[in-house]
């Protein structure tokens, strides 16, 4: 009798009602950690000097207007985005003199800003 409760449709019925919400659920509440309230109310974390991430942690925090020591590592996604948004920002006025590549450096920064823009504020007011 129960047997024929656990087929492929119930199981992926089962997986799209309850799993898919649970995991967007986290993200939303993953992403709305990241607010500039929240992230002052954070432990200080000790970066080291040498890691290769500290210096996209430090233009996220620019970005909050928070202490660098209060990203920490685990927020790398957004960190590596805004680093590649501020690189392509930086590029765009170097290529100016040249029609085709500014025009190509312009459009790759407006999808930059809006990624994170979505990124920074939609997410997390969802």
């Amino acid at each position: 009798m129960m047997g024929a409760f656990f087929t492929l449709d119930n199981a992926l019925l089962l997986g799209a009602l309850l799993i898919g919400p649970a995991l967007l659920l986290g993200f939303i509440l993953f992403m709305g950690g990241m607010k500039r309230r929240a992230l002052l109310r954070r432990a200080p974390f000790a970066w080291n000097a040498e890691d290769p991430a500290l210096k996209a942690a430090q233009l996220v925090s620019g970005h909050y207007r928070v202490p660098p020591d209060r990203i920490r590592p685990q927020d790398r996604l957004i960190a590596d985005l805004q680093l590649e948004h501020h690189n392509v920002a930086e590029m765009v006025g170097d290529v100016e003199d040249q029609p085709a590549a500014a025009r190509f450096m312009a459009r790759l920064h407006e999808r930059t800003v809006a990624d994170l823009g979505m990124l920074l504020d939609g997410i997390g007011d969802w």
